[in-house]
């Protein structure tokens, strides 16, 4: 029987709705790597699919790549890509002609923001 070892996944986002909670336990055989342990997330959890080539790992809150070897105790968190903010706009961009934000940059306008602020 192979030797196994215990680690800890932290799951955040997509991987926590997917799997249902924020932490796991798993026991896997000795020389996992990072990669081995989300590749059979992913073949567990058809959802989880479209995460392999976005996602970042960590392994004891250090940034670790996917062929890092795990060992019993290890805590490995898969971290998915943030989004957030909103696109970088050009103000040459023909594309934005006739737009309100590009009538705004264009006359270094500020738009008043959602609930009335408008920034100084």
């Amino acid at each position: 029987m192979a030797e196994t070892v215990s680690i800890t996944l932290r799951l955040f986002a997509v991987f926590r709705e997917t799997l249902g909670s924020g932490t796991l336990t798993q026991e896997v055989p000795a020389g996992t790597t990072v990669g081995e342990v989300l590749d059979r997330l992913i073949a567990e959890n058809a959802a989880l699919a479209g995460t392999r080539a976005a996602v970042s790992f960590s392994v004891n809150r250090s940034y670790a790549s996917a062929d890092t070897v795990l060992h019993a105790g290890d805590e490995v968190a898969f971290i998915p890509p943030v989004s957030g903010g909103g696109p970088l706009v050009y103000a040459g961009d023909p594309m934005y002609r006739g737009h309100a934000l590009y009538a705004s940059i264009e006359k270094r306008e500020k738009l008043p923001l959602p609930g009335g602020y408008r920034p100084g």
